[in-house]
């Protein structure tokens, strides 16, 4: 049952973003909260040892890319595209694509032997899509795309991003409760940016590159007797109803999922990789929220050498720009996203207490119930393993979005692709147990 219950998590999650592009919507947030019911049911059966498929994991990942599929052929994929053909390629393609899956995937199929062509051209044309959306969206109307381009911009003229000055692409228009002067994330981001920047002149290309990392590592992690699951899952990935759409509106939330399949995925091959807790302390200093990660790490490495470097990693990656100029970075790049407000648009439990009660949260309540999550969990269930790992890191996001002051499609896409990653390891891992049974 645990399988099926990541499932259900997993398809209320998609069509929680897909129905309101991750902004508040009735049917949205009742999507989002039954997702996150059946994730405690997950939870619980894993830590009661009650965790074997008894259910087809392959015809459940089946059931839910035909869904995908599907919702994917109902609305366009971006918002702000110059080239209108792109969506109706994009859409069309789907639907020959669910026609194509649910002829080999489906099971005891007659077309078994077209299965890994039909894969390599999905994937093929997953990375071909995701090219062509930066060039047929090429300027998106979001404060981030810009703040991040423009970020790029100036630090490769040497100007410091945190007090250089960002465009208001909304010219005044939308008033958020907080004014942007310049780059308002922690520099870890801002360095791959300028990279992606610098070689392609939109960033976007990063996230692309980092969505293959992710692909690839959750295609490889699966035991190779279940290919056809990992085809499967990987399809999940690349054909989000919303993964375009992520992709369009610049968020940065690519690149962290990049470096944890990267992780997650290394850590699997060599445990003792010395690369490890560099890689992890990258991962950790890309976005505020991804402190209580180094919680979670403390469930795979317990040598105190290598706990410090992962701390000193995220440090390092700061030190630049406290030594440039530590008022501005503690100002915008550490603190501004705690200080910004509560938004009724958001995607969260505290939205739907706003509308019914008119009660709001700030930041705060996401912070308290992320560390109460942690310590509990560590306290309780200290068992090294993978599984472990991924559920108290998915468990603890997923709670701090939902009960936080925002959240939105991007925020979602995080957690919904880190269900995927519990479900290929539970099935390794299950897979392991049983072939040494």
């Amino acid at each position: 049952m645990e399988s099926v219950f990541l499932s259900i998590s997993y398809g209320g999650l998609l069509y929680g973003i897909w129905v309101g592009n991750g902004h508040f919507h009735d049917y949205g947030i009742g999507a989002i909260f039954i997702s996150y019911v059946f994730l405690i049911l997950a939870v619980y059966l894993f830590l009661k040892k009650h965790s074997s498929f008894l259910f087809d994991p392959i015809l459940l990942l089946f059931l839910l890319l035909l869904f995908s599929l599907f919702l994917n052929i109902l609305v366009s994929p971006a918002l702000y595209l110059h080239q209108s053909f792109f969506a109706a390629a994009y859409r069309i393609f789907c639907a020959i694509l669910f026609a194509g899956a649910f002829i080999v995937y489906k099971p005891h199929s007659k077309f078994e032997n077209k299965r890994h062509l039909m894969f390599r051209g999905a994937c093929g044309a997953a990375f071909l899509f995701r090219v062509w959306l930066i060039f047929a969206s090429p300027s998106p109307v979001i404060d981030v795309f810009a703040q991040f381009q423009e970020s790029a911009q100036h630090i490769l003229a040497g100007l410091n991003p945190y007090t250089t000055l960002v465009s208001d692409v909304y010219q005044g228009t939308r008033d958020y409760g907080y004014h942007m002067l310049g780059y308002a994330y922690p520099p870890s981001n801002l360095y791959l940016h300028v990279l992606f920047y610098f070689l392609f002149k939109d960033i976007r290309f990063g996230y692309v590159l980092m969505e293959l990392i992710a692909a690839f590592s959750l295609y490889k992690i699966i035991p190779t007797p279940q290919k056809k699951f990992a085809e499967l899952i990987t399809l999940l990935f690349l054909y989000n109803p919303r993964g375009l759409f992520v992709l369009e509106q610049a968020w940065s939330e690519p690149f962290i999922l990049g470096f944890f399949a990267l992780f997650v995925y290394l850590f699997i091959r060599n445990q003792k990789s010395s690369w490890l807790p560099v890689l992890y302390g990258y991962l950790v200093s890309l976005k505020q929220y991804l402190v209580f990660f180094i919680f979670s790490y403390l469930i795979l490495e317990k040598r105190k050498s290598r706990i410090f470097t992962m701390l000193g990693i995220i440090i390092l990656t700061t030190l630049p720009f406290w030594l440039w100029d530590a008022h501005s970075f503690l100002k915008y790049g550490l603190l501004f996203q705690f200080k910004t407000p509560f938004r009724e648009d958001g995607l969260t439990l505290v939205s739907v207490f706003y509308r019914w009660f008119g009660w709001t949260a700030g930041k705060g309540l996401a912070v308290v119930l992320g560390f109460a999550i942690n310590i509990f969990w560590l306290w309780r269930f200290k068992k090294e393993s993978v599984s472990n790992y991924l559920y108290l890191s998915t468990l603890t996001l997923f709670s701090m979005f939902l009960m936080g002051s925002q959240a939105f499609c991007n925020y979602y896409y995080l957690v919904g692709n880190l269900l995927l990653f519990i479900l290929a390891i539970r099935l390794r891992e299950l897979n392991l147990v049983e072939s040494q049974a």
